[in-house]
């Protein structure tokens, strides 16, 4: 059995910044559901939540050995929220097609944040 880990981190105020100097990025970059779960959080909260989920995409790609430049969109990549609170990864589209070609079909991701930063581990088995 195949078994890949991905890691990133990302700074919550860059990752801020981006987006607000950017608007049509967060579409292209995270899912509705995603996008919803934070539609009434304040700011601090809305930011660290998809600096989360941004470093949980960059992470599996990482995981994949495919990197951002490899046809991956990043919308193809999604964590939800389980009723539990724990992070729930979801692969669809081209992002699925690659881990199933390379033999994964379980996809776990932890999700931290601290000092302004937003980590996540990402395995894939």
């Amino acid at each position: 059995m195949p078994l890949r880990v991905g890691l990133d981190l990302v700074e919550i105020a860059r990752l801020r910044r981006l987006l607000q100097a950017h608007p049509p990025l967060a579409a292209r970059t995270f899912s509705e559901r995603e996008l919803a779960a934070v539609q009434d959080a304040n700011e601090f909260r809305r930011y660290a939540y998809l600096a989360g989920r941004f470093a949980t995409k960059e992470a599996v790609l990482k995981a994949l050995g495919t990197g951002l430049s490899a046809g991956i969109p990043l919308g193809d990549i999604e964590t939800t929220t389980a009723d539990s609170g724990a992070p729930v990864l979801e692969l669809s589209g081209e992002a699925l097609r690659r881990a199933s070609e390379a033999g994964f079909t379980t996809f776990e991701t932890s999700i931290s944040h601290d000092g302004g930063i937003a980590g996540a581990v990402v395995v894939l088995t």
